[in-house]
């Protein structure tokens, strides 16, 4: 993984220490900054901080969302409405 690279949490992380982020499973977090083999400093469950290379995977932006209007979702929401988009958390999506 490299600077920039957008990863999904395969597990929960409660970071204890000051500059550790708090992470869910699921959770989408981007790299800011590869700290060494075992750390990664990136921005994701409403901070900025450093977490375990481990935790995370790679993941890949869907090719049929525009790259400049792309928004994940960080809890899940049940439509209220009729026209309401259902989503889950992490799942990627476009505004309209």
């Amino acid at each position: 993984m490299k600077a920039g690279d957008v990863c999904k949490c395969i597990a929960d992380f409660n970071g204890e220490l000051s500059g550790e982020l708090i992470l869910q499973r699921n959770d989408i977090v981007q790299i800011h900054q590869v700290i060494d083999k075992l750390w990664l400093e990136g921005e994701g469950g409403g901070g900025i901080g450093r977490f375990p290379a481990s935790i995370v995977v790679k993941t890949d932006i869907p090719s049929n969302l525009q790259t400049d209007s792309i928004y994940v979702a960080v809890a899940d929401f049940f439509p209220l409405q009729d026209g309401d988009l259902p989503l889950t958390r992490g799942s990627y999506f476009n505004a309209v």
